[in-house]
């Protein structure tokens, strides 16, 4: 049997850990300011109004604390998402510009605007919802516990939403960073000319097997604008990074004279390509 061909790829930009950890801890200050208030004020409502409709009193608490900390974390928003859609197309471009990529591009840019444009779009999104996130497990803890004041355990509880809140900043990070990152090195290969790339999975224990999983994939050609491959166990097809948490990496796939691809019909795992000598 003749030896299968090795595709040569353009290498894909790694996980940027120091962009994933600046960003991470830029949203636990602002999860942390944000349950401060929420505990400050709420208790200090709790003792002033323990005799009367304090039920009542603390959600009018709950929502000015909540258009206030709105208010602001919007303007955060802002910030935040056109920082972190400018630092994570700059790893890509300095990535491509080492390898000797011309980042003039070829085709239409309109792919880059508009994943730049989604990417910022996405992250605001997610950071304006931590407020209303956090009003509502405070909101749990307080009406839950209104014949029952105990501060120490009120505060022993807030440490938990404490705790929730930041595991969320630190997920946001690391899947929007990755997401930054594939999503504009997609565009920008596109734009340069690419058509198809290598899927490539971080090839350690944490790659997901099984129904859906990754592992499979590995190795495997597909078309940048053909998503053809089987994500997850509900049979969605995607692109590497498209499910939360993805690891993987597209590789744009440079064809050598001579080479050609063939469409392989995979019905568990998704069609791909393979590449085949003429």
């Amino acid at each position: 049997m003749p030896k299968k061909p090795k595709p040569t790829t353009l290498k894909p930009p790694n996980a940027n850990k120091a962009l994933e950890r600046a960003y991470a801890r830029r949203l636990i200050k602002l999860t942390s300011e944000i349950i401060n208030s929420f505990l400050y004020w709420s208790v200090a409502a709790y003792k002033k109004n323990i005799n009367k409709s304090i039920s009542t009193q603390l959600s009018f608490n709950f929502s000015d604390l909540l258009e206030k900390w709105e208010k602001k974390t919007k303007d955060i928003a802002k910030i935040e998402a056109k920082k972190i859609t400018k630092q994570t197309a700059g790893f890509v471009n300095m990535g491509l510009k080492k390898q000797g990529v011309n980042l003039a591009t070829r085709g239409s840019a309109k792919e880059i605007e508009n994943t730049l444009r989604a990417t910022y779009q996405r992250n605001y999104n997610l950071i304006v919802s931590i407020p209303q996130d956090i009003k509502n497990r405070f909101e749990n803890v307080f009406l839950n516990n209104v014949n029952n004041f105990d501060e120490a355990a009120i505060k022993k509880q807030v440490l938990t939403i404490e705790g929730i809140s930041k595991r969320r900043a630190d997920v946001i990070a690391k899947d929007q960073v990755n997401k930054a990152i594939d999503g504009y090195n997609s565009a920008k290969t596109q734009a340069l000319g690419f058509e198809y790339y290598v899927w490539t999975t971080s090839r350690d224990e944490r790659v997901s097997t099984g129904s859906g999983g990754h592992d499979v994939l590995d190795g495997r050609i597909y078309k940048y604008d053909t998503p053809t491959a089987i994500i997850d166990s509900y049979g969605n097809v995607g692109h590497p990074s498209d499910r939360v948490n993805c690891r993987c990496r597209r590789r744009p796939l440079l064809l050598k004279e001579g080479q050609s691809l063939k469409l392989i019909k995979d019905a568990t795992h998704g069609d791909y390509y393979e590449l085949v000598e003429k």
